[in-house]
């Protein structure tokens, strides 16, 4: 299904998903998708399928899903308020679209992937190259220290002035 290869698609069932339902035993607002999801239904499928079924079919789908939640014990109730809801879904008109639009985005998604892994892999080469090239420096750096230091003949100290005039 198109939800699960693009997430970002999943943005068009916002509005019917987070919309109230109700309130819990505790006060707390229940949004469809807590409702779905309280069910063990994942909310972006269930959307999606009521998008592409008529108003009327999808009302009675989400009639029955809401028929657990407390405080909407009665079916009017739980009629009125899949009612108020359906409306906010995408048609399959929508959803379609943006399922053509996702197809046609996904190769320049896959081309910036592919140019970071090579950015980082070039970044990756010349870190190796400038390291490597220090060590090189810095190990004939020492050589040509050390063959200097064995090359240059030993300094004697010269005699002082006192040692330098013959006795008398």
């Amino acid at each position: 299904m198109i939800l699960a290869k693009w997430p970002q698609s999943r943005a068009v069932f916002d509005r019917f998903l987070y919309a109230g339902v109700g309130a819990d035993a505790n006060g707390m607002e229940i949004t469809v998708l807590s409702a779905l999801a309280r069910r063990d239904v994942d909310p972006w499928e269930a959307a999606a399928e009521m998008s592409r079924i008529s108003s009327d079919k999808a009302v009675g789908k989400l009639v029955a899903m809401l028929e657990t939640l407390p405080g909407l014990e009665s079916l009017a109730g739980r009629t009125a308020v899949a009612g108020r809801l359906i409306p906010l879904l995408p048609r399959a008109a929508e959803v379609s679209a943006l399922a053509a639009n996702s197809e046609r985005r996904e190769p320049k998604a896959k081309a910036r992937i592919d140019a970071n892994v090579l950015g980082m892999v070039c970044a990756w080469f010349l870190a190796m190259f400038l390291v490597s090239w220090w060590l090189v420096e810095n190990s004939s750096n020492e050589a040509v220290a050390a063959s200097a230091t064995a090359a240059a003949p030993v300094a004697t100290a010269a005699p002082s002035r006192e040692e330098a005039t013959p006795h008398r």
